[in-house]
């Protein structure tokens, strides 16, 4: 009945034998490299996680499409053959279940009752079995008002309820996953999906009425491709389509995912799997394998497409994934009517010892064995992130911070340097004390001291030759325009304040300020600098600024403005000021700051920005010798010819690498042709 292959290299093409023969499973090598995320942010090969170990042959499995293991038995939705197929893992001996009642079984799932939930497509319901296969109970489709008149009820995937309830994945059912309990009564949609609305579809949403968006806006939210039960009693689902995340539903459908940062998304999966310990599984219709930690952080990525040939480890048309209790993955494909089994290597059996010695309280064993792993690789971002957790439990902040930052992980960084933090004011809270007020006596002294004897008077008229330059005047100016940008407007338009040599200098402050709070800010609050680009920050503040200044001439010309473009460059320039001014304390006070603080980091940012926009509309209104409602009018057309500008040279762009690649297939083309 089962039928063991060989893997005689990885890279001679292995081919799964349909004869007679049966081969033992020795010297197996991994058909397909195996990838983990590392510290990099990127995902990079690492040691193999998963060896292919056996193939199941010999079912007589037509077009499966699910599989599911519960204890030591493995379910099987044999579509073609109409039927559940149940392999006993222990003993290999083989039953059915549903022939003569099911149709087209697409989805299966089994309870620690050992009843037997199906799917059934063809026949439009849901059936439940008792642990000999029996027929318990029909889940037809809900004649409900709240279940939807008009709503299909054509169930592909299926998972088990308490109450011998099923949550029902669908086909066409948008409003959710549909849950009925264990008498057929419907209890609602389950966690809905939302439909996603990009910048034009808000902007259709301003201008058209409730009419017309009924007419016109046919927006759906996606579908659930299939869903899982796991241990813990939750709900486990993933999306069709690409770009879609695991989703781990509370009682109520909430998902306990969505402000999770994931490492890697997923395209086009097939099926989902969670074992006892909480790791989750993803099977993607290209065949490639996903395993998740219970909070959805990547363990490894293997597998592939055997693109129409027969090597093991690779899949045609995969479509069920199921994991049993060890650790061995068992992958069905639907195509080849076949089932795949790996076992992890040492080193993954050595990550899954170490994650469930984590989560069940055994620090000092997980941490010997992360320690472990970290030898053999590095630079693993799993690795670093657990052995940082580690550290926190046993209370070594330093180590932990180190490890987080590392991984890159800020959220648990804030946490680990909040308690170093704490620890050290407590500490120093008493130095810290004195030094204030020793400092406060002095600066007092000085004072005193100074409007006796005027011992700044040196540095005072040192300050007032350097302000009788008029370049050294007119960059100093900024904390005058920073309080008074009209006065200052008027003044930079009668020329009695500001030049072009000051006005380029203040911007290229305000960039080096910028290229500061990017990189420059605390670790919490900067951007990797490993990923950073100067000169993208130097062409987007550039583009804007000029186009600003640009668009902002032009239309004023047409509508009686007075301002030139001197004049605008050279005020635009002043209405950074405050940026110039506080922007320098915001950057270093967030080296010191945790997340506890990111709203006042991020309020004083917005404080800062609005008020460089309203000096700026001041300045332009004051320039232009403009009231407040043509400013407004003024500046709404300046925006509006920025985004067409943008739009226009985005156009040219594609137009001129669209001939360019043309031009130079062609000519690499005549190349090979005279070549030959």
């Amino acid at each position: 009945m089962k039928r063991f292959v060989s893997v005689l290299s990885a890279v001679i093409t292995v081919f799964l034998l349909l004869s007679s023969a049966a081969y033992a499973s020795g010297n197996t090598q991994s058909t397909s490299y195996t990838y983990t995320y590392s510290i990099n942010g990127k995902v990079e090969i690492s040691q193999d996680a998963y060896l292919p170990s056996a193939v199941y042959l010999d079912l007589g499995l037509s077009d499966p499409r699910d599989l599911y293991i519960a204890g030591e038995e493995l379910f099987i939705a044999d579509k073609g053959n109409k039927r559940i197929l149940v392999v006993n893992l222990a003993d290999e001996s083989v039953r059915t279940v549903g022939e003569g009642t099911l149709n087209q079984p697409t989805g299966v799932s089994a309870d620690n009752d050992g009843r037997i939930y199906v799917a059934d497509y063809g026949n439009g319901e849901a059936y439940r079995f008792d642990k000999d296969g029996n027929l318990e109970f029909t889940f037809k489709k809900p004649e409900t008002p709240n279940f939807g008149k008009n709503e299909g009820f054509k169930p592909t995937k299926i998972t088990h309820a308490d109450d011998g309830g099923v949550y029902i994945v669908s086909e066409g059912t948008t409003a959710g996953i549909i849950h009925m309990n264990g008498t057929g009564d419907f209890l609602g949609y389950f966690a809905s999906n939302e439909v996603s609305v990009n910048i034009f579809e808000k902007l259709q949403d301003f201008f058209l009425t409730a009419e017309q968006k009924k007419s016109f806006l046919k927006r759906t939210p996606p579908s659930f491709g299939n869903i899982f039960r796991g241990p813990d009693g939750l709900i486990y689902t993933i999306n069709k389509g690409n770009n879609v995340n695991i989703k781990k539903h509370s009682i109520n459908g909430l998902n306990m995912f969505a402000s999770k940062k994931f490492n890697i998304p997923l395209f086009d999966p097939a099926d989902i799997f969670v074992t006892g310990d909480g790791r989750i599984y993803v099977l993607q219709g290209d065949g490639r394998i996903f395993e998740f930690t219970n909070d959805a952080d990547l363990i490894c990525m293997f597998g592939g497409n055997s693109n129409k040939t027969d090597r093991v480890g690779l899949f045609e048309v995969p479509a069920g994934i199921a994991v049993d209790n060890s650790d061995n993955i068992y992958v069905l494909d639907s195509q080849k009517g076949a089932i795949q089994v790996f076992e992890p290597t040492p080193i993954q059996s050595d990550i899954h010892k170490a994650l469930i010695d984590y989560n069940n309280g055994r620090y000092s064993e997980s941490k010997k064995l992360f320690s472990e792993v970290l030898v053999y690789n590095s630079s693993s971002f799993l690795a670093h992130l657990y052995m940082g957790r580690l550290y926190m439990q046993e209370t070594e902040y330093e180590m932990a911070i180190k490890h987080f930052r590392i991984s890159k992980v800020k959220p648990e960084y804030s946490t680990a340097y909040w308690e170093i933090r704490n620890i050290w004011l407590q500490e120093n809270m008493a130095a810290i004390l004195m030094i204030l007020i020793l400092a406060a006596v002095f600066i007092y002294v000085i004072k005193l001291i100074d409007r006796k004897k005027g011992i700044f008077d040196p540095i005072r008229r040192k300050k007032d030759e350097l302000l009788k330059s008029r370049l050294m005047f007119d960059i100093a100016n900024v904390k005058y325009a920073m309080f008074h940008p009209i006065d200052n407007a008027y003044d930079v338009k009668v020329n009695t304040r500001g030049s072009v040599i000051a006005a380029s200098i203040i911007y290229v402050l305000v960039f080096i300020l910028l290229v500061l709070k990017q990189v420059g800010s605390g670790f919490i609050f900067s951007v990797d600098i490993m990923r950073y680009s100067i000169i993208y920050t130097l062409l987007g503040f550039v583009v804007i600024v000029g186009l600003l200044i640009m668009s902002n001439y032009l239309v004023s010309s047409l509508h009686d403005g007075n301002g030139t473009v001197r004049s605008l460059y050279i005020g635009i320039a002043y209405s950074f000021s405050p940026a110039l001014l506080i922007m320098p304390f915001v950057i270093l006070i967030s080296n010191f700051a945790t997340m506890n603080e990111a709203f006042f980091i991020a309020a004083t940012d917005t404080f800062i920005i609005s008020w460089c926009a309203v000096n700026a509309v001041l300045t332009i209104m004051e320039l232009h010798e403009y009231d407040f409602m043509p400013t407004v009018g003024n500046l709404l057309m300046t925006l509006f010819l920025m985004i067409v500008i943008i739009l226009a040279a985005s156009m040219l762009y594609l137009f001129v690498k669209q001939i360019w690649d043309f031009v130079y297939e062609l000519i690499t083309e005549v190349l090979l042709r005279a070549k030959a």
